[in-house]
């Protein structure tokens, strides 16, 4: 083997190293205080049967979060969009998951709630369209944006 075959193997193992390494690094899941998370949500039931997550771009950016629970259990959850581009999502609606469904309760202090739907996203969510661009939303990681732009591409 030659010198210049060996650079070329060892600048790839070094990078699929690397990739690993930020992939794993930037998934981790996030932090929330538990007792600070909205009742209903911290109620359900790991694993979740199904996460459905849906991003609306014609509402400025607006994501609704249905999560079925292992017992069988559903509860849904909305953040509009931010009053301000690239602002972080203040408004969380417990009990409905789509910008125009009447009824949803405003959860008090939604930090935790937020960032527990965010960890819900990234470990059960489906890996769609909707998915990469709440994840970039919620977010803003590296990797969440390569998905996206990754998904465009593809497009």
């Amino acid at each position: 083997m030659t010198l210049k075959n060996q650079i070329r193997i060892g600048v790839v193992a070094v990078g699929l190293v690397l990739t690993a390494v930020t992939y794993v690094t930037l998934e981790a899941p996030c932090k929330f205080d538990a007792a600070k998370v909205y009742p209903d949500l911290a109620k359900l039931q790991e694993p979740f049967r199904k996460v459905a997550i849906d991003y609306y771009v014609a509402e400025a950016g607006a994501i609704g979060v249905a999560i079925t629970d292992a017992g069988g259990v559903e509860k849904a959850f909305l953040l509009p969009a931010p009053a301000q581009k690239g602002g972080a999502y203040g408004q969380i609606l417990a009990g409905v998951h789509y910008v125009k469904e009447p009824g949803g309760v405003p959860v008090p202090d939604p930090e935790h709630t937020r960032r527990r739907l965010t960890d819900i996203v990234v470990r059960y969510g489906d890996r769609g369209p909707d998915a990469d661009m709440a994840l970039l939303a919620l977010r803003g990681h590296p990797v969440d944006k390569l998905r996206v732009w990754v998904r465009r591409k593809m497009e």
